[in-house]
């Protein structure tokens, strides 16, 4: 199998207790085929998936668009959230994310993939390179 999805081969790669709960359900499914998952740059990809080609041409359609993709993982969050904290402190550790210059460089960090060296990470991300694989 082909891919354009670098992450997803390591995501497949991990045992199956280190990976999320949501995709774990996914890895047993995949678990009865017999394939090999190979990393091409989108450009050498025949067939890629349609969510990164077949994107809405208009800039507002695509932030709707991304915004709603961007929800469905929020709403699954949000859910467990509010099992264990209250309104206030959910409020709370929200602006306090968002004001954190540290935990921004993070999360765009994870977004970009980590790189293969830990030279290679900013000194204000590489105390978590270690974790980079969860």
């Amino acid at each position: 199998m082909e891919t354009n999805h670098k992450l997803l081969i390591s995501i497949m790669k991990k045992p199956l207790t280190s990976v999320p709960k949501r995709l774990q359900r996914m890895l047993l499914r995949l678990q009865s085929y017999d394939f090999e998952p190979e990393y091409h740059p989108g450009t050498q990809v025949v067939v890629t998936d349609t969510l990164s080609c077949a994107y809405p041409s208009d800039s507002a359609k695509s932030t709707k668009f991304t915004a709603e993709l961007a929800s469905l993982v929020d709403d699954e969050q949000d859910a467990e959230l509010r099992m264990v904290a209250s309104d206030a402190t959910i409020k709370l550790l929200c602006d306090a994310a968002r004001e954190d210059e540290t935990y921004q460089l993070l999360k765009l960090q994870i977004r970009n993939v980590w790189p293969g060296s830990q030279s290679q990470v900013l000194d204000e991300t590489r105390e978590f390179f270690t974790f980079a694989n969860r």
